[in-house]
């Protein structure tokens, strides 16, 4: 079934909008300039041409006002560095990344256009720049550019609600060998509030959508020897191994009837699809035969049993083989048994695999299965790529969401939510800066990235550019990473817990959560809502604006500050007296946590909350504070 189209950007009017409007033509003709320049960071007959990418890049940052604008030079190619801080203190600091280096155009016979000469071509969903690179990744770069530009006119600041750094790196297409040591190095300089990584996309035109989870990647390159020497096939052949014959059978072992891997131990540390997670993958609109014959170019799927495609896609590893050789392959016929055989095989990870646990699973499986009179190498990269994914709860995401509800016109709560198949460096991002990842890219599925004739719907760049005041430029604005509940709602918090829930349990049913889902005390951001808080699921979904909650005082822009209550699935008759209890805990702990499980002990650093005087012993609701959580959590037996 298709989606319903969504409104035409004429609805919805901003200063933002009509700025981005009224200054396409610059984010179009910087691209034309941009995408002249062949940065293909693979070949080393192109770094000149990596290094004048990054020096257009410099000069359009300082152009656009950025007041530091830095080439950081690596052991390979050169990332653009660039900071605005914000005048006002205390604002939160957002890091964009994305990368300006682009994958080879080969084969270049293929291409309809040049592949470095912008084309603009009219598609079925309106004009599409074509180039390589057009979207992967420097539209995605461009549109923050004029995304800046549109809230700073739009509001008469001189400096952005936020400090806006960015870090665009040189070789991503090369699998960014020097990036972690980069980080590493400029760490101090980098730090920030939250990541923003602008190397993604959305899952159609018309489907507002957030990535939320990246897979990683271990790639090894198999050697498989026989003969000392090829060998006369007439004279020898049936008589001693031949490597083909023995790659062949073993990468055909390499999944079994049910689409699985057969290394022992590879699924060992994969954190299962929890069912929120399904019940979201399953939200998104996805017409697998307009796929098939689409951007797959497939006849037909395949893929692990029990997993829909998107889920195979996006949520569960994999192994592949990425190519195949050895014996003779030119014209004619040489009869030879050859002496070897190779392959590269690549492993798509998950949450919770590594990719250096990859290499040592492949040996142990290969010594099992080689045949005798074959001998086996494996080689297998240093590094990989860790899989990486966003905190669908956090205030973080709360910003994203709005930012793309603004670009596309919609509630927020209509935002889907989608699984990033590739990889990237994001994992790298997470561990060595430790702030929270989003991902805000303008791609589409069809959009042929790696491909010959790659290309851009630039009305998805329009739309990325007007809606930019968030997460970057308005994550200090209320509601967002700045923005926290008053102490007063978050006492209130137990009195919603004991006294509103109960009552909402007769009243919306549909709205309350299931068991696991969290609600959460947040600033009320609806009509006349402003100094109130309101009750809302961890899906978004509001479920009341308790008239109870005391009125706040005047917010300053601090850490982020929310409270959740996380619910347990008991009947609201039966809880209606339940007592309420809890520990600090992490919305991944609490959603696989069944009904009266206990819970982990706060950490140290936590300072333990007491309960509300107005709370009957029988009933008291206790909560903890945690430097690592920032918010409150109580168990309450109300749910479905």
């Amino acid at each position: 079934m298709p989606p319903t189209p969504l409104p035409s950007p004429s609805v919805t009017s901003s200063p933002e909008r009509a700025f981005v409007s009224a200054h396409l033509d610059d984010l179009h003709a910087d691209l034309d300039a941009w995408l002249r320049i062949p940065s293909i960071s693979a070949d080393p007959a192109h770094a000149p041409d990596v290094a004048a990418s990054a020096e257009w890049l410099a000069e359009a940052l300082r152009r656009t006002g950025f007041p530091t604008v830095e080439i950081w030079p690596t052991a390979g190619a050169p990332a653009v560095f660039a900071e605005w801080p914000s005048a006002d203190a205390g604002a939160p600091v957002a890091l964009v990344y994305g990368h300006h280096d682009v994958q080879p155009v080969d084969p270049p016979e293929l291409w309809v256009h040049p592949p470095f000469e912008p084309t603009v071509v009219e598609g079925e969903h309106g004009p599409e720049l074509h180039a390589r690179g057009a979207i992967d990744d420097k539209g995605n770069v461009a549109f923050h550019l004029l995304g800046i530009r549109a809230h700073l006119a739009a509001t008469g600041r001189d400096t952005p609600a936020v400090t806006v750094k960015l870090l665009i790196e040189g070789e991503e297409e090369s699998g960014s060998p020097h990036f972690a040591a980069l980080l590493q190095e400029r760490r101090e300089r980098l730090a920030c509030d939250v990541v923003v990584v602008s190397d993604t996309g959305m899952a159609a035109p018309d489907v507002p959508s957030a990535v939320t989870a990246m897979r990683g990647l271990a790639d090894a390159e198999i050697t498989l020897r026989g003969p000392a020497v090829d060998l006369h096939s007439g004279s020898f052949g049936g008589a001693v191994p031949n490597p083909l014959h023995a790659m062949a059978e073993l990468l055909a072992e390499l999944h079994d009837e049910h689409g699985r891997v057969t290394l022992p131990g590879f699924y060992d540390k994969v954190r299962p699809l929890s069912e929120r997670e399904r019940a979201l993958m399953a939200r998104v609109p996805f017409d697998e035969a307009a796929w098939l014959a689409g951007p797959a170019a497939s006849r037909a799927t395949y893929g692990e049993a029990g997993y829909s495609t998107l889920e195979r896609t996006g949520a569960r590893p994999t192994a592949e083989v990425n190519g195949m050789w050895g014996g003779y392959t030119g014209p004619g016929h040489k009869t030879i048994i050859p002496a070897e055989a190779h392959a590269k095989v690549t492993f798509r990870l998950v949450s919770d695999q590594r990719p250096e646990d990859i290499g040592p699973l492949l040996r142990a499986w290969l010594e099992q299965h080689v045949p005798d009179g074959i001998v086996a190498e494996v080689h297998t990269p240093p590094g990989g790529v860790a899989p990486c994914a966003s905190d669908l709860d956090s205030p973080a995401m709360d910003a994203l969401l709005r930012a793309i509800g603004q670009a596309f016109d919609t509630d927020p709560a209509d935002v889907l939510f989608t699984r990033e198949g590739g990889s990237g460096p994001e994992a790298d991002l997470v561990e060595v800066l430790g702030a929270p990842l989003l991902f805000l890219g303008a791609g589409l599925p069809t959009d042929r990235i790696h491909s010959p004739n790659e290309r851009v719907l630039l009305s998805m760049l329009h739309r990325c550019g007007r809606g930019h005041r968030t997460p970057v430029a308005g994550a200090g604005r209320p509601g967002a990473l700045g923005q926290r509940v008053h102490p007063a709602q978050e006492r209130a918090a137990g009195q919603v817990v004991r006294q509103r829930l109960p009552v909402l349990a007769a009243r919306q049913p549909d709205l309350l959560p299931v068991r696991g889902v969290q609600l959460r005390v947040v600033p009320d951001q609806g009509e006349g809502g402003r100094g109130r808080a309101a009750l809302r699921r961890a899906d978004r979904r509001v479920v009341a604006h308790p008239a109870s909650l005391a009125p706040a005082a005047p917010t300053t822009t601090v850490a982020p500050r929310w409270s959740s209550v996380t619910t347990r699935g008991r009947s609201p008759a039966a809880d209606s007296a339940a007592t309420a209890a809890g520990t600090c805990a992490s919305p991944a702990s609490n959603s696989s946590a069944p009904p009266g499980a206990s819970h982990a002990p706060a950490p140290a650093t936590t300072r333990r909350a007491t309960a509300s005087p107005s709370s009957p012993p029988s009933r008291a609701v206790r909560g903890s504070w945690s430097r690592a959580s920032g918010g409150i959590s109580a168990s309450a037996g109300v749910g479905t």
